[in-house]
């Protein structure tokens, strides 16, 4: 999953619906540290928190390169 601040609301929904025993890499882009959130914790979910340090929204690329950098699970989604 991966999404900025307002897609907060969905990726919070999405992983209160998710079994416990699954699977998922999260990435959220916020403007500044404090509009992290209290997210439900699974043993296997990886939630990163990019900050674009107050840079106005879709002005950065951290989100897409975060996205694109990470190595991927074998297997298919």
């Amino acid at each position: 999953m991966a999404g900025d601040d307002t897609a907060l609301p969905a990726i919070g929904r999405l992983l209160d619906e998710l079994p416990s025993d699954a699977r998922a890499r999260v990435f959220i882009e916020i403007a500044e540290d404090t509009h992290r959130q209290v997210l439900r914790e699974l043993p296997g979910v990886d939630v990163t928190w990019l900050v674009r340090a107050d840079a106005t929204a879709g002005t950065t690329s951290l989100l897409t390169e975060a996205v694109r950098g990470t190595p991927w699970w074998p297997g298919q989604a």
